[in-house]
């Protein structure tokens, strides 16, 4: 019995899952973020940005867990290697997100009036990809963890 449970092991799609809800903590607080910049509030600025560095550590963690928890002879619905791909990109977003919070702390960038509605918009758009995106890991996990 314990051999078969060795052979499947946990199921890496809680964690894959909870990996994305760190990701998404990070995403979440790019718009005050931004605010914060329209506003030209430099210290709520500095104190958003390290929110999201945290947060991003936090998903930084949870990713090496995973992989260290990743078994190359753990048997899974899909391929290993994809879910790897997976797990790279969500991690790619978490990374862009405190990318942009640094570099908002390190310059005092002023949005020109006229680009506000532009840029604001432009954020609302990656912001719905985001969910979409969200919302395909949350089915994936579902289908995938009912199966394993």
């Amino acid at each position: 019995m314990r051999a078969l449970v060795k052979l499947f092991g946990r199921s890496p799609f809680a964690p894959l899952r909870a990996h994305m809800d760190k990701v998404a903590a990070c995403v979440k607080e790019l718009v005050p973020l931004f605010e914060a910049v329209k506003a030209e509030d430099r210290e709520e600025v500095s104190k958003i940005s390290k929110k999201i560095c945290k947060f991003e550590h936090e998903a930084d963690m949870t990713k090496n867990a995973i992989r260290a928890d990743l078994k190359s002879s753990l048997f899974l619905p899909v391929a290993r290697m994809g879910l790897l791909k997976i797990l790279t990109i969500q991690d790619c977003i978490a990374d862009k997100a405190e990318d942009i919070a640094v570099i908002l702390t390190f310059r005092d960038p002023k949005i020109p009036p006229a680009l506000t509605p532009l840029l604001f918009d432009f954020l609302q758009s990656n912001l719905k990809a985001f969910e979409a995106a969200f919302d395909v890991i949350a089915e994936l996990h579902e289908l995938l963890e009912s199966g394993f």
